[in-house]
């Protein structure tokens, strides 16, 4: 049960990053890719 719960937890991790950086490349956002800007 612990392992399926961390697995989950770390796909969301994933799905919400993967999510956040296609968000920001459509709002053209890309703070973490040129910060200087």
């Amino acid at each position: 049960m612990a392992l399926l719960s961390w697995a989950m937890s770390e796909k969301f991790l994933l799905i919400f990053d993967v999510a956040i950086k296609l968000i920001a490349l459509v709002l053209d956002l890309p703070v973490w890719y040129a910060p200087e800007k």
